[in-house]
């Protein structure tokens, strides 16, 4: 797939100006510049890693090589194919899936949904700041009381004169300890409306809890608690279609799972045909064997049948079809055939395949927290089942309208 990418414009892809300056990029070609680019600083990814330290290097080496560039409004095909690439060559260069959280939530979501609900100076003023990557911003949507249960947020905002005040707590929130604004999704109360909120994270009534979980270590994650904010009421976007926003979001984000999966794989894919090949053991290179034989099948079998599901949802949304069903089957099957295709490598590398300094443990841990981020398994699993009824009503009744014709 051919498609343009890079813009001479300070907003770049966001703002889809000064479109003449771009040049052809096939997503092949983005993915093989940012996997040099992530390369590069593998060793300082790692470190930050070790360290629970946010992945400084890295993201500016990506902002850098134009991933911010790659963001546009919308559920537009092209944008998620090239935004993917690149996250494929991260994943894949720098051994530190777990960071892609990081480009996704600033990036495809937050400028995504400021660009397409924002009105045009508010639009014109976030997206230059967030667009040069020196500041952060947190797409702070999960709570305490239950992540998956986005559309009914407890944290809420409230009329206060011409602005509003913004009150609640948000969980588990990618990047909340360093992020310089937040994208908060709130209910109106006035209304019960669901939107979002843009908030300065240095705003008085604003706290923000650090939290450790096993993996992603260098995209910090931490709790927000909102007593009070005041919030300008420019600030407030997506008034009367928050869902319809939200929604569009999620699924953008559901298919990234895809391809940060994929970049996984193939990195563990390499690294375990490459110890086979040169590891013998009772005279025979270990390649030969057929049990090892049989788990580099599978490492290969879980990342191309990976590449078609996420193939699959990109046409469909190319094709201006409904793509929920499949974007949950991304989400739902990546992180899990990343977390098995990296227990095979281990096992074809045996006791070095555990050694810290192969950093394959990492990436395992990495895999199953971001099988949480975005709505676990169980989630998506009724979403999928939802999805399945729908087509099986809609058949019905279409069957039904052709019998009562006849």
């Amino acid at each position: 797939m051919d498609t343009d990418t890079r813009s001479a414009s300070p907003l770049a892809g966001v703002a889809a100006v000064l479109a003449s300056g771009r040049r052809a990029e096939s997503t092949a070609d983005i993915r093989a510049r940012f996997e040099r680019a992530s390369a590069k600083v593998e060793q300082a990814s790692r470190q930050a890693w070790t360290d629970r330290a946010f992945n400084r290097v890295l993201w500016d080496a990506i902002v850098a090589e134009g991933i911010l560039d790659l963001v546009d409004a919308g559920d537009k095909a092209g944008t998620v194919a090239n935004f993917g690439a690149a996250l494929e060559g991260i994943a894949a260069g720098s051994g530190d899936p777990g960071f892609t959280i990081v480009p996704i939530t600033h990036g495809l979501l937050g400028m995504g949904v400021i660009a397409e609900a924002a009105a045009p100076e508010v639009r014109e003023q976030w997206l230059r700041r967030l667009s040069t990557g020196r500041e952060i911003l947190a797409f702070a949507l999960s709570e305490e009381h239950g992540g998956t249960d986005a559309l009914r947020p407890h944290t809420t905002i409230t009329r206060d004169g011409e602005d509003y005040r913004l009150d609640g707590v948000k969980w588990h929130i990618t990047s909340a300890p360093i992020a310089d604004v937040a994208l908060v999704w709130a209910k109106d109360a006035e209304n019960g409306d669901l939107v979002g909120v843009l908030v300065e994270t240095a705003s008085p009534g604003v706290s923000v809890t650090p939290l450790e979980p096993a993996g992603t270590r260098s995209a910090p994650v931490g709790r927000y608690a909102f007593e009070g904010v005041h919030i300008p009421r420019h600030n407030v976007l997506g008034r009367g279609r928050g869902k319809e926003l939200l929604n569009a979001a999620l699924r953008r984000e559901r298919i990234m799972a895809g391809f940060v999966g994929t970049g996984a794989m193939d990195r563990m894919l390499q690294h375990a045909v490459r110890f086979a090949a040169t590891r013998e053991a009772g005279g025979k290179v270990i390649a030969y064997h057929q049990h090892i034989q049989r788990r580099l099948c599978d490492i290969k079998l879980r990342l191309d049948t990976i590449r078609t599901l996420t193939a699959d949802a990109v046409a469909k949304m190319a094709a201006g079809q409904r793509y929920t069903l499949e974007a949950s089957q991304v989400k739902m099957s990546a992180m899990r055939a990343c977390m098995d295709a990296v227990t095979d490598t281990i096992q074809v590398c045996g006791s070095y395949g555990v050694q810290e300094e192969a950093g394959l443990y990492q990436m395992w841990l990495d895999a199953v927290c971001v099988s949480i981020a975005g709505g676990t398994e169980e989630a998506h699993r009724l979403v999928i089942m939802q999805e399945l009824i729908r087509d099986f009503a809609m058949r019905a009744a279409a069957e039904s309208g052709h019998a009562d014709a006849a």
